[in-house]
């Protein structure tokens, strides 16, 4: 108990800038949630479209699998529909409406990656904002009460601190799920650029 209390009334010393903080670590979890929902496999890669990109063998089969596409809906399905529609198009153009699509795919499953990275980038420089002001008021007092009395200034100069703990205790956590989700997110892309150009050099030929 004594210890939640103290860490409470730290963090009530930290002033505004600590509850800034907070408030980044709840919408940090929040995102953290987010991408292992959104990059789980099963969520980017139906069976059903997976199935399409690998099996389809002749033009008889391309009408249906764009329907199943735009019923399904997706990263993956955007990225195989552009592949069917494209498919009597040059070889340029058609590479280039793939490869758009796949960037906008790439980028619209890396949105929670995204924020997590600003959240771990932000944190330590609030902290530090924070510490700064701090310091800044407690040489004010110095100033004021003159060197006799700098003892009793070791407090705040102690609650200064609290902003730059509480960033990095924030901004930590924050960068390794960036890490991770980074390297999953091009894990994805990447099996998505191998379904798409398989896809295309089938239906193409």
């Amino acid at each position: 108990m004594d210890s939640n209390t103290d860490i409470l009334k730290m963090l009530e010393q930290g002033g505004s800038i600590v509850y800034v903080l907070i408030g980044l670590s709840v919408i940090a979890l929040a995102f953290f949630i987010y991408c292992v929902l959104v990059l789980r496999r099963k969520s980017l890669f139906p069976i059903s479209l997976v199935k399409i990109a690998e099996g389809i063998r002749d033009e008889s089969e391309c009408a249906p699998a764009e329907d199943l596409c735009r019923k399904t809906g997706g990263a993956l399905a955007e990225v195989l529909l552009t592949v069917l529609m494209s498919r009597k198009l040059g070889r340029e153009e058609a590479e280039a409406l793939v490869e758009g699509a796949g960037r906008r795919a790439a980028h619209s499953i890396s949105l929670g990656v995204t924020a997590l990275e600003v959240i771990a980038s932000i944190s330590p420089l609030l902290g530090l904002l924070g510490t700064v002001m701090g310091m800044y008021e407690v040489f004010g007092r110095i100033s004021q009460v003159g060197s006799n009395e700098i003892n009793s200034l070791s407090g705040g100069i102690a609650q200064a601190l609290v902003t730059t703990i509480v960033g990095m205790i924030v901004a930590i956590p924050s960068y390794v799920a960036y890490s991770y989700f980074a390297r999953r997110v091009d894990d994805r892309v990447l099996e998505m650029e191998r379904l798409a150009v398989g896809l295309m050099l089938r239906v193409r030929n």
